[in-house]
């Protein structure tokens, strides 16, 4: 499941990370990488951003981003 797939207030760890290498570069530069667990604050509507939460700081990413970004349930 990727990431724009999932709701508000969900918990999920990242399993993995697709698309090009300039998009794998970016993620690992803003400190988004596999394992990592997250919290989504908020899914806008209509192909508009997501917001989440890692270690106390809130990124936004835009569908195509977080599209890249499979994820699973964290327990």
């Amino acid at each position: 499941m990727t990431l724009y797939r999932n709701r508000e207030n969900d918990r999920v760890r990242i399993v993995g990370i697709t698309g090009s290498i300039s998009v794998k570069r970016m993620l690992s530069d803003l400190g988004i990488r596999a394992g990592d667990t997250i919290r989504i604050t908020r899914n806008a509507p209509f192909g508009g951003p997501v917001l989440i939460e890692r270690n106390s700081m809130e990124l936004a990413l835009g569908k195509e981003i977080a599209e890249c970004i499979l994820v699973e349930e964290a327990s």
